[in-house]
């Protein structure tokens, strides 16, 4: 051992920093390291916080959609505008007669002709006979 170092004296190893730690500064140092701890989790908490208020509200898909139905009865031929729900198979009731006849009205989109298609595999417009033809719903 070198005589100008004794046991007793822990001020050198101290300056040092090395695995060494005694008293009053291994305490100073074990709080600053809780506290540093503890503002990190802090900061994270705040973070999930603000994310969870400030972000944007989901999309929700809707359950009903606007479409066009012509009662296909021989006696009503009545057109309206209907809330129909998603996957709602055709025909349904007719607001006016309460017949089920009421199939969704088709429109074209060369002359912009609402009609019900004859033949639902390859249908065409009545007035200009084009084939760019799709439902007359609204998009939901």
């Amino acid at each position: 051992m070198k005589p100008d170092m004794e046991l007793r004296d822990y001020r050198r190893a101290l300056a040092h920093g090395g695995d060494v730690s005694v008293g009053a500064f291994a305490r100073r140092r074990r709080r600053m390291r809780i506290l540093i701890a503890a503002g990190g989790a802090g900061l994270l908490l705040l973070a999930g916080i603000l994310y969870s208020i400030l972000r944007p509200p989901a999309q929700l898909k809707p359950a009903e959609y606007d479409v066009r139905v012509l009662c296909s009865a021989t006696e009503c031929g009545h057109v309206a505008a209907l809330r129909v729900p998603v996957g709602r198979q055709f025909p349904v009731a007719c607001p006016k007669c309460g017949q089920h006849a009421a199939r969704p009205l088709w429109r074209c989109q060369d002359c912009s002709n609402e009609f019900l298609p004859r033949d639902e595999s390859a249908p065409t417009c009545p007035r200009c006979r084009g084939s760019r033809v799709g439902s007359a719903a609204s998009p939901p």
